[in-house]
């Protein structure tokens, strides 16, 4: 049994010594050991993923995946379930945790061994023709709240205008809150 550790988290694996798996999560425990982030250091966040009701899984998708890209554009790193999920796979990645279905704790504690500042977090549901979408950016550390975006719309196409004003408000925000400038606005 190997135990690998970064920031508060350890993990304990079970690895045949020198394999691949027990290289990979070194490598991927000691990227994600952080340091003091500068000014022009991008804001990084975790984005798990939106909970929805009543919204096909196809659109629900697309959502997260639309918001954490929007964010992107705005100069913030994201790290989405997807990424995570491709690097280490979702079912393996809860198991060596030990992380229960949903458990919040979990995720929180993922958002700080990924080295990350926030966690954003939100659901969109449908009820009728119009959608009411919820976002909210946490802290990393202690888990205050950073920001937050609601709006109440009519049609998917509105969803998506709503997720762009939020990111673009998310963005300007977590940059005040955390000293953080664009690389290309410095002078």
């Amino acid at each position: 049994m190997r135990y690998f550790a970064a920031r508060p988290l350890i993990i304990a694996a079970t690895f045949p010594e020198g394999s691949f798996f027990e290289t990979m999560w070194a490598v991927l425990l000691l990227s994600m050991t952080v340091t003091a982030a500068k000014a022009d250091d991008p804001v990084k966040l975790a984005l798990p993923g939106f909970n929805f009701v009543k919204v096909e899984p196809e659109l629900a998708g697309f959502f997260s995946e639309h918001f954490a890209q929007k964010l992107t554009f705005e100069k913030v790193k994201v790290t989405t379930a997807a990424d995570i999920s491709t690097l280490l796979g979702f079912e393996r990645q809860k198991e060596l945790l030990g992380c229960a279905e949903n458990a919040q704790s979990c995720i929180a504690e993922l958002a700080n061994a990924l080295g990350v500042d926030g966690l954003v977090v939100g659901s969109i549901g449908k009820f009728g023709e119009n959608f009411q979408v919820n976002v909210k950016t946490l802290s990393a550390t202690d888990g205050r709240l950073l920001c937050a975006y609601s709006t109440n719309v009519k049609g998917e196409q509105e969803v998506l205008g709503a997720l762009d004003k939020a990111a673009a408000s998310f963005a300007m925000q977590l940059k005040k809150q955390f000293n953080r400038t664009d690389p290309q606005r410095k002078k």
